[in-house]
């Protein structure tokens, strides 16, 4: 069987996946069921818990997915020791008109950093943004990146196998949008 590799699930899945099924949310649960088959953990973090809380249904299909991983003893917290020295590297890395956003998502790095884990996110923006402050950042680089939005990210067959360590997806190895 696969190593069990640990996942980092931004907010932003959270909301896309909604309370009930659907053709938009269906990317997404793919993902879920996907990481339920293989053997990937769940990292949660008080930072996630507060973002989870404020968008996700009371009767969500996450909250749902999430109860079923903790049964089967998959889930691990881990309180962020590196999150208040990341978002100061971060300021100084990135470009003033992007401090809030990457400081506000700095411990979706910093959870990935200290457990190696993958993040699953849609914020493309977000991953540019750390892309780029990874320039200064070098341990930024090896962060593994996955939207589960984009099809030829093939995130959920990734997942089954156990998200291993892929360098294309990695923030070092991702190309930034060419343009404004």
């Amino acid at each position: 069987m696969a190593k069990a590799n640990r996942v980092v699930i931004d907010t932003s899945v959270v909301r896309a996946i909604g309370a009930a099924p659907s053709q938009s949310s269906q990317p997404f649960l793919d993902a879920l069921d996907a990481a339920r088959a293989g053997t990937v953990r769940l990292v949660k973090t008080a930072e996630l818990d507060e973002e989870w809380d404020k968008h996700m249904p009371a009767n969500g299909l996450f909250l749902e997915w999430q109860a079923d991983m903790v049964s089967r003893g998959r889930v691990g917290r881990r309180q962020l020791k590196t999150l208040a020295g990341l978002k100061t590297r971060l300021r100084k890395a990135a470009p003033k008109d992007v401090h809030d956003a990457v400081t506000k998502d700095a411990h979706l790095a910093a959870a990935a950093l200290e457990t190696d884990a993958r993040v699953l996110s849609l914020d493309d923006k977000m991953r540019g943004h750390l892309r780029r402050a990874a320039d200064s950042i070098p341990e930024l680089k090896d962060v593994l990146w996955a939207n589960p939005a984009t099809p030829a990210e093939k995130v959920p067959p990734w997942l089954r196998q156990g998200a291993p360590r892929e360098k294309k997806r990695t923030l070092g190895s991702w190309s930034l949008p060419v343009g404004p």
